[in-house]
Parts: C-alpha cells; sequence; structure tokens
C-alpha cells in the first residue's frame, strides 16, 4: 500500500471544520462606572489532535486566505449562539462578542444567515456583538455595507476592533452602522504608565460619544490602567488584569458572582 500524502495546511484545516475540532473560550468584559460584568468576548480555539490547543493567530489567516473562513465563521458563531442561549437563563443580562471576518461578511447571505442563527438559538439578537477590525472594515466597506445595515436593523451590535491602528476616515465614522468602537491594546498598555497615552485614548473616546458610540478598551493588564479608563469615561474595560479566556462553566461561575468593592479591580 502506497503512503499516503500529507495533508496540505487548507486540506487539514478543511478537515478540522468538518469534524468540528473547535472550542470556545470566554473572557470577561466589564461595566467600568458600576464594576458589574457586561458580558464575554467569545475566543475560539483549534483542538488540533496532534499540536494541541491552537490560539486564532495561527489558523485564521489561513482561513481568510483559503475563503474557509466562511464556513468556519458559522461553526463558531453556532457555537456562540448555543451557548448564549444556555446562558439566557442564567445569565440573562450578558452579551457576547464574537469577530467576523469582512470575509465572511461579504458571502452572498451572510446577514440572513446570522440572523437566522441567532433566531434558531432563541437568544436575543441585541445580546451579539459582531466585532470587525478597523481597517479591514474600511478597505471593504462599500462590500460588507448592507449586510451591517442588516443585521443592525435586526438588533445585533456592531463594534469597529482594534481602533485606532488602521487608516478610517474620521468623516466617515458617522456613516458606519455600528454601536460602539473597541480600542486597540497597544493604547491600554501605556494608559497609567506613559503620560502621552491619556489624550490620545481621550480624543478617541470624545469622538466616539460625538457619534453616539460605547467604547471598550482592551488591554487591561493591571489596576492603573483600570483607573484610566475610569478616568477617562470609557465604559467597558476587559483585559487579563479582570480575567484570562477561560472554558464557558469557568466563566460561568465567575460571571455570576458580583463584584465586591476591594475586589482588586479598582
Amino acid at each position: 500500500m502506497p503512503p499516503s500524502t500529507p495533508a496540505t495546511p487548507e486540506g487539514e484545516l478543511r478537515t478540522a471544520i468538518d469534524r468540528g475540532e473547535f472550542v470556545m473560550r470566554y473572557q470577561p468584559i466589564l461595566n467600568v462606572a458600576d464594576h458589574s460584568w457586561a458580558g464575554v468576548e467569545a475566543l475560539v480555539r483549534w483542538e488540533h489532535p496532534d499540536r494541541g490547543l491552537l490560539n486564532p493567530d495561527q489558523f485564521i489567516p489561513l482561513a481568510e486566505e483559503t475563503g474557509l473562513i466562511v464556513p468556519l465563521g458559522k461553526l463558531v458563531l453556532g457555537l456562540v449562539c448555543e451557548q448564549a442561549r444556555k446562558w439566557s437563563r442564567t445569565l440573562p443580562d450578558i452579551h457576547v462578542a464574537v469577530n467576523a471576518s469582512v470575509v465572511q461578511l461579504a458571502h452572498p447571505g451572510a446577514a440572513d444567515d446570522i440572523k437566522d442563527m441567532v433566531e434558531r438559538s432563541g437568544m436575543r439578537p441585541g445580546a451579539l456583538m459582531l466585532e470587525v477590525t478597523e481597517s479591514a472594515v474600511m478597505e471593504e466597506l462599500d462590500t460588507v455595507r448592507e449586510a451591517l445595515e442588516q443585521l443592525e436593523e435586526f438588533g445585533v451590535q456592531i463594534l469597529i476592533d482594534d481602533f485606532g491602528t488602521g487608516y478610517s476616515s474620521l468623516a466617515r465614522l458617522g456613516e458606519l452602522p455600528i454601536s460602539g468602537l473597541k480600542i486597540d491594546q497597544r493604547f491600554a498598555r501605556g494608559l497609567g504608565h506613559d503620560p502621552a497615552v491619556m489624550p490620545v485614548v481621550r480624543a478617541i473616546a470624545d469622538l466616539a460619544r460625538a457619534h453616539g458610540l460605547v467604547v471598550v478598551v482592551e488591554g487591561i493588564e493591571d489596576g492603573e490602567a483600570l483607573s484610566g479608563v475610569d478616568a477617562l469615561g470609557c465604559e467597558y474595560a476587559q483585559g487579563y488584569h479582570l480575567g484570562q479566556p477561560e472554558p464557558a462553566p469557568v466563566i460561568e461561575e465567575l460571571l455570576a458572582v458580583p463584584l465586591q468593592a476591594g475586589s482588586g479591580l479598582a
């Protein structure tokens, strides 16, 4: 019997999608004003049979390059919607954010597919937040605008991810069917440490407020950075100081317990 041909990376990823070799991890998001848990971000991992648990940067670029991001995105959103359905009984006010590729959103029928999955799961459309990278959405705005508008009308919230690292036209920001901005973590790392960072983040937050948008600051890794977010009046914060990405049962236990004064998150 001739030796088998080694699988190509694309073929291996395609097989993994067909077999459902992906799991979700969830990272908590804090409501800065009242120190309550506002929601989570869903982060996909590949349970590779030989290489172990792989982070997104090890397979998402290939998925986008090959178009496999479309079936992978459907798989991920299905897992997220099912988890949100379960949480609707125990954590009814929790929002779930998940990354969406512009390749996925530009695919014909993308908005209808997402709406159908949300409806079949029984989750509230407003509990779902789709995060789309700033540079990608501005490059493909004309292509994905219709899908974003349909999803916003349906009730899904749209966030611009990694804001501040792309080249979006500020004049066009008000045209986008979005609910908020997620400030890139490279800014958060300087909050409370680098005096030059505060004015930049303040300018972004003021810009968001001028357009009626909420602000999420990611990459919060210490109390000083969180205090900086609070001082700037940003609504939400996320990062390792608040919680690492964890399996759903671990996150459910965390979010079910109200934060107390003196919890170390100040």
